[in-house]
């Protein structure tokens, strides 16, 4: 059955809690618009639906989460659910601010057309190994972190905007393995999606765009798999470190403000058919112990050098790509960088195509490396091995 919450009165629940109170597992609760200021507790089967637009149906709380699922199923939908610190809060502790504003620490939870402008350290918090949310259609922002899945957590996010968060976007820790499908992860000061300690991640057609760290960082083991996205004018566009892995297919990794790709401290990603291009700095920077593959991949255009191996156990191997159009030359491998570059072409870059210097020691096997103003340029006890180019 239907219950109606509603702030005029009269038949109608004045507040979502009573109505929870008063249903049964499997009942709709419908909210008429008004701001209700309440924490809503789910610990019911139900579903609680805005009745009208969203931006006229606001809940909010001092207390954290503002919503909390701890019900098997449950879903909301058309609501706008704000975080706020209250006048206390503000006056006593200046920087305290509510932890969480949706909580979803048990079973199934849908949200759908809801907006989550939370002011708290977390949107939406996604917690432990049998829960999973689905979310589409939402926009999250505001929060430190906009979502969170830890603790093995899972579900599918589609169509979502999140937008202005101030540590990441999306943050999957903890083994979580959540999917994403045509979202936008935007406008951040931090980092649009961090993955890390053991975090996966399915991202496919999602978009990465204008954070001023990065758009992707993995570290701690963390490995996600983009597939069809754009990571685009971002600090620096995907970074792997301390032993980050991943997989992106298909992608166009551009206009960062710094590196488009850099790697460091074990990163390890694999990297195929994907465009890296338009970077103010490198387009590939492997430097202090990285690895990494690249494969099948094109590499133009950067404002520096298209690809920069550094340091003495800095490995990656480069297959089956091209190299041409950058500013900076070709390839650098320096301060005893190796790597292995098989079957790529390397063209008309300003500069060197290939440049070795201070020990810097690759591989090239297969490769064409032409319409350069320099072909190879070993200098200041640089090496390297060239068969069959």
């Amino acid at each position: 059955s239907d219950l109606i919450v509603s702030m005029q009165g009269g038949q109608s629940y004045k507040t979502i809690g009573a109505a929870i109170r008063a249903a049964s597992a499997g009942d709709r609760i419908l909210v008429r618009p008004g701001m209700y200021r309440e924490q809503v507790v789910l610990d019911k089967s139900l579903e609680i639906l805005g009745d009208g637009l969203r931006k006229n149906i606001l809940i909010t709380s001092t207390k954290s989460p503002v919503i909390k699922n701890l019900a098997s199923q449950a879903k909301i939908e058309r609501l706008t659910i704000d975080s706020q610190p209250g006048l206390a809060q503000k006056l006593l502790f200046q920087e305290s601010i509510p932890d969480v504003a949706v909580e979803v620490a048990a079973g199934e939870f849908t949200m759908a057309d809801c907006n989550i402008p939370a002011q708290a350290e977390v949107g939406i918090s996604i917690h432990g190994a049998q829960t999973r949310a689905f979310l589409k259609g939402c926009t999250i922002h505001e929060a430190h972190k906009g979502l969170l899945f830890a603790d093995q957590s899972g579900g599918l996010v589609e169509e979502c905007d999140v937008f202005a968060n101030l540590e990441a976007g999306v943050e999957i820790t903890g083994e979580s393995n959540p999917e994403f499908r045509k979202c936008f992860f935007r406008s951040g000061t931090g980092n649009g999606v961090e993955v890390h300690t053991s975090g996966k991640g399915r991202f496919e057609d999602c978009l990465v765009k204008g954070n001023k760290h990065s758009g992707v960082e993995i570290h701690s083991q963390g490995n996600p798999t983009f597939s069809n996205c754009s990571i685009d004018r971002n600090g620096i566009g995907i970074l792997a470190h301390k032993g980050g892995k991943g997989v992106f297919e298909d992608c166009e990794v551009a206009s960062s403000s710094s590196a488009n790709v850099e790697i460091y401290d074990t990163g390890h990603p694999h990297i195929s058919r994907s465009r890296i291009h338009s970077a103010k700095k490198q387009g590939f920077f492997a430097h202090a112990s990285a690895q990494g593959v690249l494969s099948d991949c094109d590499i133009f255009a950067n404002t520096d050098v298209g690809v920069s191996v550094q340091g003495e156990k800095t490995n990656p191997i480069i297959a089956g790509t091209k190299v041409h159009d950058n500013k900076g030359g070709g390839v650098l491998a320096l301060d005893g960088g190796h790597g292995k570059f098989e079957d790529c072409e390397v063209f008309a870059n300003s500069g060197a195509a290939v440049k070795v210097k201070l020990h810097g020691n690759p591989v090239f096997e297969n490769c064409r490396i032409h319409d350069g103003q320099v072909g190879v340029y070993v200098l200041d006890e640089g090496l390297g091995v060239f068969e069959g180019c």
